[in-house]
């Protein structure tokens, strides 16, 4: 994964990019934003490079599983120290890759026309959990039990009006009812089991909430069995008119 990481820093567009982040890009504006198609590349390179974490960690945890069942069939305790000592490593190498995989990004915003608000994704690994909830870089599972939350603190949002619009997979013998609060507001909608024809991947329009600069946004189960509701894989916050 370093030498393809290596390839990656030495490519010319990417050290292009990079360059265009010093202040001398932007004279007399050390803070101005940098242009969108910059963003987009940049956005780019860290998706590729968490893509890259992510499969060397599964390589590792294979490796992982060869190693055990060498470890079990060692005749000799000696092999055994040997092989044990492989593993370690194998997992000291593994857990840092998983904390690096584990670093949410920034929330991404779209790409809109000037002078207007973009839509924010807010992504699994960004959410802070409570209760039976499971999280994984791409969804959060297990909305067993209506003690379960998932949390998104973000601020730099533009004030206004926001529809709140909720991204997930459907769970068979699932489904239930939902609520999403931001300190005052409280918003409800119910959501179907999986069926024939709901057991992809969809989306829900829960409601609209008025949004400070500064959100603390959270999602809770009002009602659920052992099934769970949903498999969540998104938030969305689009602006509203």
């Amino acid at each position: 994964m370093d030498n393809f990481l290596k390839k990656w820093a030495s490519c010319p567009r990417l050290l292009l990019a990079l360059s265009l982040l010093t202040p001398a890009f932007f004279p007399g504006a050390l803070n101005a934003k940098p242009p969108p198609e910059l963003t987009n590349l940049i956005n780019l390179y860290e998706r590729q490079k968490r893509a890259l974490e992510i499969t060397a960690i599964i390589g590792n945890l294979r490796k992982l599983r060869e190693l055990e069942e060498t470890l079990n069939k060692a005749d000799y305790k000696e092999d055994g120290k040997l092989v044990r000592a492989v593993i370690d490593e194998r997992q000291r190498r593994m857990n840092t890759l998983v904390r690096a995989a584990a670093t949410a990004p920034l929330p991404v915003v779209s790409k809109v026309p000037k002078g207007k608000r973009p839509t924010i994704y807010l992504k699994a690994p960004q959410a802070k959990l409570s209760g039976s909830l499971q999280k994984s870089f791409r969804q959060i599972s297990n909305w067993s039990s209506t003690n379960c939350s998932a949390n998104w603190s973000l601020t730099g949002i533009i004030p206004g009006r926001y529809h709140i619009q909720v991204s997930y997979v459907p769970v068979s013998g699932g489904g239930g009812e939902i609520q999403v609060r931001e300190l005052d507001q409280l918003i409800r909608t119910r959501v179907p089991a999986a069926s024939r024809e709901k057991r992809f991947k969809r989306s829900i329009r829960v409601g609209t909430l008025n949004l400070r600069q500064s959100i603390n946004l959270e999602i809770r189960p009002t009602e659920s069995n052992g099934r769970g509701i949903f498999v969540l894989t998104e938030v969305q916050l689009i602006p509203a008119g």
